[in-house]
């Protein structure tokens, strides 16, 4: 349909923000998790209308192909120069709620290089204790708090998904998270 299959990097950035937001603030993931939550992810690509044939077939997969294109792909222009205050500051929805240790803390490691961010040691620490309040938090915290409007809708069927998420460990992020490799 005219759909350019190459803006699969753009949906890459939302799989990456997602399993970072899932494994700083809510739990780590096992692979098995990962390569499900992949799979999710692209079922919700297709929906698109756009090809797949962008879309690497697993997780190990998709970290080396998201790996190759910040390396490559990602570079300073006046575009991110236009964005770059929004990177670092974003005032929608709930990103405006994350203090700016965190901000600077989540930026994924080529994307803080390019806009020449550099957490500072007090930023990793305080990030560190935010990321285990929230992570304590959502342990206890009722759903109607836990999840938003349409998460809660989604997930309306599947109580396995929403007990599991809520009875998590909230211990600290595997290493072999991968793709920004930001851990708190």
């Amino acid at each position: 349909m005219g759909r350019d299959a190459e803006v699969f990097f753009q949906h890459a950035t939302y799989v990456d923000t997602l399993v970072t937001a899932i494994e700083t603030f809510i739990r780590p993931l096992s692979s098995d998790d990962r390569e499900e939550l992949y799979a999710d992810c692209r079922d919700w690509y297709r929906r698109y209308g756009i090809s797949a044939r962008a879309q690497p077939d697993s997780w190990p997969a998709f970290v080396d192909y998201f790996a190759e294109a910040c390396a490559t792909q990602l570079r300073p222009s006046v575009h991110s120069d236009l964005l770059k205050s929004q990177v670092l500051r974003p005032d929608s929805w709930l990103p405006s709620t994350l203090p700016d240790f965190a901000v600077r803390s989540l930026l994924h490691h080529r994307a803080a290089e390019l806009f020449d961010v550099h957490p500072s040691p007090v930023d990793t620490a305080a990030f560190r204790v935010y990321a285990t309040a929230v992570r304590a938090s959502m342990l206890v915290a009722p759903r109607a708090v836990k999840y938003l409007p349409g998460a809660r809708l989604a997930a309306k069927n599947d109580q396995t998904y929403m007990d599991t998420t809520a009875t998590a460990p909230a211990d600290a992020r595997s290493s072999d998270h991968a793709p920004g490799d930001r851990a708190p």
